[in-house]
């Protein structure tokens, strides 16, 4: 992952990483999260609270925003992560194909144990 260092600049116009960090367009249209670094064990959702809003400088420092970022303090430690939002737009919305009254019973009748969420995700944990 690229690395951009900071400076004491940089740290003020992030809101002193007050983290997590929503970086927003002059619209307020989120662009990019500014987050913790993330281990392994870590995929909670938190929920955003503090904005800044980008100017072309601080833009720039972060490379447009156009890939994933370590902040990264003076001795070289990451101390954020930046990570670009999807934009929904790019993707188009794919729906599945509809199943027909029969295949939904032939399903229904299919022999083998039938699973719930739950277990299936308790049953991925344990891997």
């Amino acid at each position: 992952m690229q690395q951009v260092f900071l400076d004491a600049t940089l740290r003020s116009k992030l809101n002193n990483l007050s983290l997590p960090l929503e970086l927003c367009d002059e619209s307020g249209k989120v662009v990019a999260l500014v987050v913790a670094p993330l281990n392994e064990s870590q995929f909670e959702r938190v929920e955003l609270t503090n904005q800044v809003f980008l100017d072309a400088e601080l833009r720039s420092k972060l490379h447009d925003l156009s890939l994933p970022l370590d902040l990264c303090d003076e001795s070289g430690k990451v101390v954020a992560q930046v990570v670009p939002a999807l934009d929904e737009s790019d993707y188009e919305r794919v729906e599945p194909p509809p199943l027909s009254a029969e295949e939904l019973e032939r399903r229904r009748n299919e022999p083998g144990p039938d699973y719930s969420t739950e277990e299936v995700l308790a049953h991925l944990k344990s891997l």
